[in-house]
């Protein structure tokens, strides 16, 4: 995998805090992370992404990123 292929942001998701996304977008797979204060983070889900609708809310996310 190359750098070109994985997108990767922090988004403030409400009040469950900042989540960063790990997506790759050429393999339809997304990674999300809880982001501490201390900078560290811990999974909180990974998975296949199936529908275009949970791409287009990927991409959203991603222009709305911190």
């Amino acid at each position: 995998i190359s750098q070109d292929e994985v997108i990767h942001w922090d988004y403030e998701e409400g009040s469950t805090g900042i989540r960063t996304y790990v997506w790759l977008k050429d393999y339809d797979y997304v990674i999300i992370m809880k982001k501490y204060p201390n900078n560290e983070r811990r999974l909180v889900t990974a998975y296949y992404v199936e529908y275009s609708n949970t791409r287009r809310k990927l991409q959203k996310k991603y222009e709305n990123r911190m």
